[in-house]
């Protein structure tokens, strides 16, 4: 009940409400489509949109087992689970759920970093040595070497705790930043105000603005392009190596070292692609056909099969003793089989090599041109005459050495394949004695005695040896303890003086900070005095302002009415004296 409670409680934080009755009343179909839902949270692309009753059984489980399986599931799965897992049941689908729900966020962020860094396909070296090519497969792994990073960068950021001290610290200089520029932005804007200009000032200020932005797009685009540069003078730097490379060979050894070079690399390209990878590739799918086989076979035991492949090596070595036994006048054809298979997988093991061989040679022609990239134009100049002469003069002693060191090398394999033949008629003589020992000790009642006594030698020499590593190790663990304190000590000697220092400048610091918070807070009270005293001082400036525009109104007022009277009293002057002129004449 306790389980189901806890699924439940999962199942509600995915969104999927469900009751103890509903959910314990899901039929298996419902169950089986319900845990598919949840694997589909984890890895959509493989679970996503199935529907369990368009789906055989077998599809099911094989899906199911395989996340299973991809993800390592801690409680391994016999016989009767699977079959449970098949049919629905709730013994069997229960702890899966509750082990996907438990842990679905881990499960998805590993199925979402599989998805990420695995590559879809190898690239075979072949394809590999096109340069376009090696230069997109080096893209891409810088790309992943990226994706890597920033997402460790973001684990370590989404992992970091913020303290909420910090936070309201935060919050509050920032409140106390917008107080500042909100009356930073008032004071501006009343400054501003009388300004004639004002609209062709904020239009200048958006242009400019503007242009900055199209000044950072510039920036970006050139820097684009500088890497572009970057990447095409690189593939010209790989062009003239390869170019260089080529034309030393062709000096080194003329047309017919390199038509014979090209030959030999010829017929081992025909052996790999007749002979070698068919063979591999027949090898594999029957490995894969025999472990598909087992896999689809629940009747089959693998430890019932290693008995059986035990039983059968077992007969095969006793018809190869007899057939050893019985064919003194085939000794001549069995030596010469022996040599070719020894031939065969000589040669084998050689194209492997060649392969490794090939390999690291693309591995060295990589971390060259890189080497010539960071050293820029200096690497890739052609060399001197004299440079050239003395650069063929050693190749030329190198070929020389290396002929020698391959006809070594020719007597040394003719010897090893004499001492190799030598060394298995030697086995076989041993192992006659060995019979012929093994009856002797039978007839004499002490069966086993020389096997038990190769026994305890091994073991004793296994002891000892593994007593000498323990001294080795006990030492080298000793020495190591003693040079870490010793670094420790003096690592510590040299940190004592600066932790005091440090410890000085703290309490420096913090005293500092006190006597900053209080002359700011002074500082700031000081500042909002001045401001009132300053609204208040705009504000009667501005109604003494308002009375002179009033008096001057008013001046000008009775300047015009003083015109009028006096005009008046003139045109009333002049009206009197007409009149009298015109008494006088009558």
């Amino acid at each position: 009940m306790e389980g189901d409670k806890a699924i439940i409680e999962q199942l509600k934080k995915l969104g999927k409400n469900y009751t103890l009755i509903s959910f314990d009343s899901l039929q298996p179909v419902q169950l089986l489509q319900l845990l598919t839902d949840i694997l589909a949270v984890v890895d959509a692309k493989a679970h996503g949109g199935v529907v369990v009753r368009d789906e055989t059984s077998e599809k099911t489980l094989e899906r199911i087992l395989a996340f299973l399986q991809i993800f390592n599931y801690p409680n391994p799965l016999d016989d009767a689970a699977k079959e449970g897992l098949v049919l629905g049941n709730k013994d069997a689908v229960y702890p899966v759920l509750s082990w996907v729900l438990a842990n679905h966020e881990d499960l998805a962020k590993r199925a979402y970093l599989a998805r990420m860094l695995t590559l879809p396909c190898e690239v075979p070296p072949s394809i590999l040595a096109d340069p376009e090519v090696a230069d997109v497969h080096e893209e891409y792994m810088q790309d992943k070497e990226r994706f890597i990073a920033v997402h460790k960068e973001l684990t370590a950021l989404q992992q970091a705790a913020f303290s909420t001290a910090d936070i309201k610290k935060d919050l509050a200089q920032m409140d106390e930043e917008k107080d500042q520029l909100t009356k930073l932005i008032e004071r501006k804007r009343k400054k501003t105000e009388g300004l004639s200009q004002r609209e062709a000032l904020l239009n200048a200020a958006r242009a400019l603005r503007l242009e900055q932005d199209r000044y950072t797009e510039l920036a970006r685009q050139k820097t684009d392009q500088v890497n572009q540069k970057m990447n095409m003078e690189l593939r010209l730097q790989r062009a003239r190596a390869t170019l260089a490379e080529t034309e030393a060979a062709r000096a080194v050894g003329g047309p017919a070292e390199l038509l014979v070079r090209m030959k030999e690399e010829e017929s081992m390209n025909r052996y790999l692609c007749d002979e070698k990878l068919p063979h591999d590739l027949a090898e594999r799918t029957e490995m894969l056909k025999n472990m598909r086989r087992v896999v689809e076979d629940s009747s089959l035991d693998l430890d019932t099969l290693e008995r059986k492949i035990q039983a059968e090596n077992a007969v095969c070595n006793d018809l190869i003793d007899k057939r050893m036994q019985n064919a003194s006048a085939q000794e001549r054809l069995s030596v010469m089989r022996t040599h070719a298979a020894r031939a065969a997988s000589k040669k084998a093991a050689t194209a492997e090599e060649l392969a490794e061989a090939m390999e690291d040679l693309k591995t060295t022609e990589q971390a060259l041109a890189a080497r010539k990239a960071a050293g820029g134009d200096a690497v890739t100049r052609l060399p001197k005459e004299e440079e050239y002469k003395l650069y063929v003069s050693k190749l030329r002693t190198k070929s020389t050495e290396f002929k020698a060191k391959k006809a070594e090398l020719a007597d040394l394999r003719s010897e090893y394949l004499v001492l190799s033949g030598t060394e298995d008629i030697l086995r076989q003589k041993a192992a006659d004695a060995s019979a012929v020992l093994s009856e002797r000790e039978e007839q004499l009642g002490v069966k086993g005695a020389s096997a038990v006594q190769d026994k305890l030698e091994k073991v004793s020499m296994a002891k000892s040896e593994v007593d000498e590593m323990k001294g080795l190790a006990l030492e080298e663990m000793s020495n190591l303890t003693a040079e870490l304190y010793q670094k420790t000590e003096s690592r510590k000697a040299v940190l004592a003086p600066i932790i005091a220092r440090l410890r000085d400048l703290r309490a420096r610091a913090q005293s500092m900070e006190e006597e900053y918070d209080e002359k700011k807070r002074h500082y700031d009270l000081y500042v909002n005095s001045l401001e009132r005293n300053e609204a208040n001082s705009m504000h009667e400036v501005k109604l003494l302002r308002e009375d002179i525009m009033q008096d001057e109104s008013r001046y000008h007022q009775l300047n015009v009415k003083m015109a009028i009277v006096k005009a008046q009293v003139r045109r009333k002057k002049g009206r009197g004296t007409v009149c009298v002129c015109m008494s006088m004449c009558v």
